[in-house]
């Protein structure tokens, strides 16, 4: 066992040489910590899986990965897909009031509160529209051969994933 993270076992030779995330170690086992060696990558706690341009999924599971298949590092911006689905959702819903009124007045039947709750939701539409289109999350991303692993940013100083950036491009090196 490591005095750094609980489930870190080192291997003979292997030493830590930098770790992203300190404060979160020991607070909460969902928040990210990521231990560079000098032969793995280790992930602790929450994190995400680039596959397809989805990183829907969180992941929790400890991942390590060799340092010699790192392959680069940086930022990506994503949106939401919960915002889609919600926009998604409200539009289906506005388009399905619609209909409901116009077969009803075909009937001759008149219901106030269904316009009144139709134009509430043309505005959460609107809102849902909006949320969608500017509200976007920040990701850190670590590519290895044949995975990327992403980490949202604000869980981090941007001081800080700089330098650990920079500290993993110098152990590769060392690797090589």
């Amino acid at each position: 066992m490591s005095p750094v993270i609980e489930g870190l076992t080192l291997s003979n030779g292997e030493e830590i040489r930098t770790v992203l995330g300190k404060g979160h170690i020991g607070n909460n086992d969902k928040k990210p910590v990521i231990v560079l060696t000098n032969k793995y990558v280790h992930f602790f706690g929450e994190h995400y899986r680039y596959v397809n341009g989805d990183t829907s999924r969180k992941i929790y599971e400890p991942e390590s990965v060799l340092l010699q298949d790192f392959i680069g590092a940086g930022n990506i911006r994503k949106r939401s897909r919960r915002n889609l689905y919600y926009l998604i959702s409200v539009g289906v819903l506005i388009t399905i009031l619609t209909q409901i009124s116009r077969g009803m007045k075909k009937f001759g039947l008149h219901v106030s509160h269904l316009k009144q709750f139709s134009s509430i939701m043309a505005g959460v539409f609107f809102i849902a529209l909006i949320l969608y289109l500017f509200k976007r999350y920040k990701l850190f991303e670590v590519a290895f051969i044949g995975k990327r692993i992403c980490i949202s940013e604000h869980h981090f100083e941007k001081s800080e994933i700089q330098v650990f950036i920079q500290s993993i491009y110098q152990e590769k090196r060392t690797v090589q």
